[in-house]
């Protein structure tokens, strides 16, 4: 019995530590996106029937916040392209429940976390330690967008200096609620199994003219609390998801 009890015990230290190796592969830059650019931009209305997404890569959000494996039947996929303007992002969320699909937040800027919802986290400067954007979006299309002061920025607020980069777009930018920008688009599609999202956000809503460095930090995420609550992201950083060191990379292929 002892050694039943003994082989038991090793076999589940053994488990676990698989399991924590796996978790850690998809850890922050070793999750990598390739968006490929669109040829013509795809109409943002929810449907994904556009040229832009047949050829465009699909990536499987599976990690909750608590680094476990999200049910088959909840499977999430996300799709990035580009084009000379922007980024689009095409959501595809299977959902065995659509009836039961929450949306009660239609004001904009609200926190959406008691809904259904999908969202998108970007670091245009790829250092892990940048200023970042997420753009969210419930499953009635309400938007939250929010912007993130980098570390050193937020130093800086911190001794009253308000950083140049910010100055050409709005004093606004100083305060993260007021983030707003003007040329996102956003559709929800349900269908019976399933809701699909599509996003486009203009590079000049991030500060950028074009995506002039390669390689984004990037972060996806899936709330579903109809019948759970999960967080769903793409790279497993636990609780700690939003944070741009824990972003995957996102990479701009001609």
């Amino acid at each position: 019995m002892d050694r039943l009890i003994f082989a038991v015990l090793c076999w589940s230290v053994l488990y676990y530590i698989s399991i924590s190796v796996s978790c850690a592969s998809v850890n922050g830059p070793n999750a990598v996106l390739v968006a490929s650019r669109a040829r013509s931009a795809p109409r943002i209305d929810g449907k994904l029937d556009d040229p832009a997404w047949d050829s465009a890569r699909r990536i499987e959000l599976i990690w909750t916040e608590m680094g476990t494996r999200i049910p088959e039947h909840f499977r999430t996929q996300v799709s990035v392209v580009f084009d000379d303007k922007g980024l689009y992002i095409a959501f595809i969320n299977h959902d065995p429940a659509m009836p039961n699909l929450r949306s009660s937040i239609s004001e904009h800027d609200r926190c959406l976390t008691g809904d259904d919802t999908v969202g998108i986290f970007l670091e245009p400067g790829g250092t892990g330690d940048g200023h970042s954007f997420r753009v969210t979006v419930n499953a009635g299309n309400t938007v939250r967008d929010v912007w993130r002061p980098s570390e050193a920025n937020l130093e800086k607020r911190r001794q009253g200096n308000i950083p140049s980069e910010l100055i050409p777009i709005a004093m606004a930018y100083v305060d993260a609620r007021d983030w707003e920008p003007m040329g996102v688009k956003t559709a929800v599609r349900r269908e019976d199994d399933l809701w699909t999202v599509e996003i486009s956000i203009p590079f000049e809503d991030l500060l950028e003219s074009k995506p002039t460095k390669e390689t984004w930090g990037v972060n996806f995420m899936r709330r579903i609390v109809a019948q759970h609550s999960y967080f769903v992201t793409w790279t497993n950083g636990g609780r700690r998801f939003i944070r741009p060191d824990q972003y995957g990379r996102l990479l701009f292929s001609d």
